[in-house]
Formats: structure tokens, sequence, C-alpha cells
């Protein structure tokens, strides 16, 4: 286990702890590779999509570590905003556990660039470099849990969400970016309604300048009663 799923992990421990103890009724979400429109494609911590997706357009060459058959489950942003609600209004079940958000199809890091380029009509030059140490080889979420109990139903595939993800890219990328600003893109887009439950959102913090991703606890005080954009003022 790397240091960044031991901390995953201790986050999810620490939540159902508060929940066993104080009864403060939170829920899990594990977000699998989000990606989408507003990611900033130029910051040292990038993922994958939108460094692809920026190279491509501006003939760069792209680096892939190791033989790029390494497959993820991309899980595109309008699918974790659909999570996150149903969460927030789930029964009384959902309290204390941890869901996998996702799509629940893998994807090759080839297959990836692929399909990028398909949708941009346009190729790059392809190296291939040493493979990341830790680096875990195939990552495929089991989602049957989120379903029966959040009805969680992803609508968006990997190629849907590609498709709408480049879509933005092109009308946008040669706008210029204030990087500190989209650190936060993706987590301002993700709306909570006021409900009997809380819930923990795994979302990118102040921290993200040093590669790292750490939950948020929001309990239903926080809110009023109409929906309300994330605020960052509630990251921890």
């Amino acid at each position: 286990m790397s240091p960044y799923a031991f901390s995953k992990k201790t986050d999810e421990y620490l939540a159902k702890l508060y929940y066993d103890l104080y009864g403060l009724k939170t829920i899990g979400l594990r977000y699998f590779n989000v990606f989408g429109r507003k990611q900033n494609p130029y910051s040292e911590y990038s993922a994958v999509i939108p460094k692809f997706i920026k190279a491509i357009l501006k003939g760069e060459e792209i680096t892939i570590n190791g033989n790029g058959e390494q497959s993820r489950d991309f899980t595109y942003i309008d699918n974790v905003i659909e999570a996150n609600l149903k969460a927030c209004i789930s029964d009384e079940d959902a309290a204390g556990q941890v869901f996998n958000v996702a799509f629940g199809q893998n994807t090759s890091i080839n297959e990836l660039y692929k399909l990028i380029s398909i949708f941009l009509d346009k190729k790059t030059k392809v190296n291939y470099g040493p493979e990341r140490k830790g680096d875990i080889k195939n990552s495929l979420a089991d989602i049957e849990k989120t379903k029966k109990i959040l009805k969680y139903n992803p609508k968006y595939s990997i190629k849907d969400g590609l498709e709408k993800t480049v879509e933005w890219y092109i009308k946008n990328l040669n706008l210029k970016i204030a990087s500190a600003k989209n650190t936060m893109a993706n987590a301002n887009e993700i709306g909570v309604m006021k409900t009997d439950i809380g819930i923990i959102l795994n979302v990118p913090s102040t921290l993200t300048t040093i590669g790292m991703l750490i939950p948020a606890i929001i309990n239903k005080d926080c809110f009023e009663k109409k929906p309300e954009v994330f605020p960052e003022a509630f990251i921890i």
C-alpha cells in the first residue's frame, strides 16, 4: 500500500470511528480517476487526460510510463456529481459506510490516448518511459454496492465523458488559465444539499500543490435549505 492509499484508508477509519462513537452520520466516497471540464492542464500535478489533450492540441510529445497497458476506471465529473447528491439524500443504512464512485469499466493508457486522438482528430508523438515505482497495474471499481444502497446510476462512459471534455477544451484551452484558481475547479462544480446525513468528500485542497488529496467532513448544519456550491472554507 502506498502512503497515499494509506492516508485515504486512515480517513475512512476516522470517519467510521466518529460515526460509531458520536453518531456523526458520514458517508465515504471513493472517487476513481475523476476527469472532465475545467481541469487545469498546466499544473505539475495535472491528471493524465487534460495533459494528453493539451499536448495533442499543441503538438507536444507525450511520455507514457511503462508500456501503457496499465488501466484505470476513469470517471466523468457528472457521474461524481450524481453520486454526491445521491449520498446526500440516502437512507439511514448508508451512514458510516464507504462507496466506490466510478463507471465500472477500465481503460488502458494506450486506449485512452487513442480515444482522445480520435475525438481531436489529431495525433502526436508518444514516448514510453520507465514504470513508476509503486504504480498499480490495473484499477477497476466494484460499484454494485453504490448502485444498490445509494441508487447510483452512472450515465457517462469513458467515451461519453471524453467527447464532452474534449469539446470543452477545444473551446477553452486557448484562454488564459489562472492555475491558482483552477486547483479547485472540479470541487467547485460539486453541489451539495442540506440533508439529515453528513458526507465525506475527497476533494482537492490547498495541499494539491504537493500532490495530495485530503477529505473534508461536511455536516448537515453547514448548509442552508437551497443547494450550495461546495465552499473552500470547509476543506480541512
